[in-house]
């Protein structure tokens, strides 16, 4: 047993040195675009409790494969696929964690305010002073104050053109003209920029007050402990599961020995469940919340996924 107990200690050394961050998780573990579409489908298809009910389908089954070989041992040959589900798990409740922490910031929708580039900029002036009418503080605003300074020198400039036209030699016009277009250009680009400033700014207030993540509010730092001590105990069922396969000798034996083990393997998965119920004890809001918690994990894989493929050389025949 001392063979499998410095393979149990070094494999979560290795694993709690590469946890801090999810860059150094996504290195160690190094999942293939296969692994992590696995996973994401995995975590998707937990629509009852979402992250929560994710654990208990790898888990459970893991303990029930388990206790068939006390009395068969013809599903050895399965110590890999347990294993390796083991290591998604695992990886899993690492995000989880940096999440909880907030080492991974909560996602917030993406907020993307755009002026059209062909608005007319009497249109966007017309707009303001309707609105100045109903609120009168908004003319202090800066990027108010620049639309009026550069509509004032819009008709300056067009009144300029206009008195001097006449008497331009037809040589000359084509030159002339393509001045002024350059200045009425810059003009109207500066009052559409401000006016976008405008309109962001009003839009991220609306953001903040409404559009903020289902998990704000709640205090998710001692789920991140949680967290941890189940990748430690998933840690320890792997380890057993591939030093079992290395070893051959006694393999039985080391995977029954986990099974006396079950009930505090699993006590930091039911710590977590009871920690979601004391956050919201209506069982509705606590599957929507760890569903949530779910989703915020299938966006970092995501854009795990779509990291790893756009670094990966292409295929042979690929176009």
């Amino acid at each position: 047993m001392e063979g499998l107990q410095k393979k149990i200690a070094g494999d979560w050394f290795d694993i709690r040195e590469n946890g801090e961050n999810v860059f150094d998780i996504e290195e160690y573990f190094n999942p293939s675009p296969d692994d992590l579409k696995g996973l994401i489908k995995d975590i998707r298809l937990s629509v009852e409790e979402g992250i929560l009910e994710y654990k208990r389908t790898v888990m459970l089954p893991i303990f029930s494969f388990l206790e068939s070989l006390k009395y068969d041992s013809r599903g050895l040959e399965q110590l890999q696929t347990q294993a390796i589900k083991l290591s998604s798990l695992i990886y899993t409740m690492l995000i989880q964690r940096l999440l909880c922490r907030g080492a991974i910031p909560l996602r917030k929708e993406k907020l993307s305010v755009q002026v059209r580039g062909e608005q007319d900029i009497k249109e966007i002036v017309s707009e303001l002073n309707d609105r100045i009418k109903k609120e009168p503080d908004l003319s202090k605003h800066p990027a108010v104050k620049n639309i009026f300074m550069q509509m004032n020198i819009y008709k300056k400039e067009l009144e300029e053109m206009k008195k001097l036209s006449p008497n331009i030699p037809p040589e000359k016009a084509s030159a002339f003209f393509a001045n002024f277009k350059n200045r009425f250009n810059q003009i109207t680009g500066s009052i559409q920029e401000n006016y976008t400033v405008l309109l962001k700014e009003e839009q991220e207030r609306l953001h903040e007050k409404r559009l903020t993540n289902p998990l704000e509010g709640y205090d998710l730092v001692p789920l991140a402990k949680m967290c941890m001590a189940q990748a430690q105990e998933a840690a320890k069922v792997r380890s057993t599961l591939n030093f079992a396969e290395k070893e051959g000798y006694r393999t039985r034996e080391y995977l029954v020995n986990l099974i006396e083990e079950k009930d505090t393997i699993l006590r930091p998965f039911h710590s977590e469940a009871e920690y979601f119920q004391r956050m919201e004890p209506s069982p509705k809001r606590m599957a929507g919340l760890a569903k949530t918690f779910g989703q915020e994990i299938i966006v970092i894989l995501e854009r795990q996924l779509k990291r790893i493929e756009g670094s990966s050389p292409a295929s042979p025949g690929d176009d």
